[in-house]
């Protein structure tokens, strides 16, 4: 299990996510050991343009892990790709024989304006709209979201960067806070949900370019 997030705000988008991956192995006698492992990488920076990707689910595309599946589709983007192009090729590589139980956030910022697009089940969703069209303010979360979702839906006050803020908080945060926030989001789930844990990644993205805030040395993952 995993948690997942993407905050938009005015000043800019944040992708922030957990790092445990659940590994069920199949014993001699039929039985199944159930272990985790807290190094998985499930926000990337793509190295040709200022775009972050996060996904949860499974940890292959097809027979790639999910850190060589991202080496391979890194080559396949181009610096004229929109953000919705990308997260178009993103599908076309994970269906047909390709098709896994994970679920993509891609986010950037393209002539100024925000975009956050879902990639599951075959289907590609901008997630920032509001009613009128237009890009808004908001939260997505995935994977294991039950904590996210009771935190924004009783408006649960959170101790982010030494004072109290709430999801109803969100159309005024500043991007610092709003970092701090989705980290806080995460770590509350964390917390309660033993699918989740390790480290957190946090990925903000502005307007005038993109920058790591928290992120993990890469460690190699036994195979699955």
């Amino acid at each position: 299990m995993s948690v997942v997030v993407s905050l938009c705000l005015a000043d800019g988008i944040v992708l922030a996510a957990d790092s445990r991956l659940t590994i069920y192995t199949e014993q001699a006698d039929g039985s199944i050991i159930k272990e985790f492992n807290d190094n998985a990488i499930k926000v990337y920076r793509m190295k040709n343009k200022d775009i972050g990707i996060a996904w949860c689910g499974d940890y292959k595309v097809g027979n790639l892990p999910i850190p060589k599946f991202i080496e391979f589709f890194e080559d396949k983007i181009y610096a004229e790709d929109s953000i919705g192009v990308v997260a178009n090729k993103l599908n076309s590589y994970c269906k047909g024989n390709y098709r896994e139980n994970i679920t993509w956030l891609v986010a950037g910022y393209m002539d100024k304006k925000q975009y956050v697009y879902e990639v599951t089940n075959d289907i590609v969703k901008r997630k920032n709209l509001m009613p009128s069209g237009e890009p808004g303010i908001g939260l997505t979360w995935e994977g294991a979201g039950n904590i996210c979702h009771k935190i924004i839906k009783e408006d649960v006050l959170l101790r982010v960067n030494g004072k109290y803020l709430r999801g109803s908080d969100m159309p005024e945060m500043s991007l610092e806070d709003g970092i701090a926030f989705a980290r806080e989001l995460v770590l509350q789930t964390c917390y309660e949900h033993e699918g989740c844990g390790g480290n957190i990644d946090v990925l903000a993205i502005r307007s005038d370019g993109i920058k790591w805030i928290n992120r993990k040395e890469a460690k190699e993952i036994p195979e699955i």
